[in-house]
């Protein structure tokens, strides 16, 4: 079998630029949750970027981003969900969004480090002379 090859064809795919590798995922930690959806949206701004008319690259979905015993572990235990097939490409990316919500109790430990960082001086009244201590210590 010969294989013969056009000019046309062959700087094509010479200009055909490579696409991004998408993130993947194998934690369970709030924050690494955090740095993989981001990671996955740039990966998405990388592969709209490619996109040509009439040409439209795959997309990995968030989905098939991670392993398989991570799948397992995060259907079982966080979605209530005893075979991790059943869960969409939806409620994944759900999971992931939830990263971004703030719970109450990494509230009260950033209060704690500001009201033990930040000492105001309430002895001056005048705003002139509080700000005039302010930047000369």
């Amino acid at each position: 079998m010969t294989m013969t090859w056009d000019k046309a064809m062959s700087a094509a795919s010479c200009t055909t630029p490579a696409l991004p590798d998408p993130p993947s995922f194998n934690g369970l930690t709030k924050s690494g949750r955090r740095i993989f959806i981001r990671l996955y949206n740039k990966y998405l701004d990388q592969v709209n970027t490619l996109k040509l008319k009439g040409s439209s690259p795959f997309v990995i979905p968030v989905s098939s981003c991670r392993d398989v015993f991570t799948k397992k572990r995060v259907a079982m235990w966080n979605m209530a969900k005893r075979d991790y097939r059943g869960v969409t490409n939806t409620e994944w990316a759900a999971w992931f969004s939830k990263a971004f919500e703030e719970e109450p109790q990494d509230l009260e430990v950033i209060k704690k480090r500001l009201t033990t960082a930040i000492r105001f001086d309430t002895t001056i009244l005048d705003a002139d002379s509080l700000i005039g201590k302010c930047l000369t210590t």
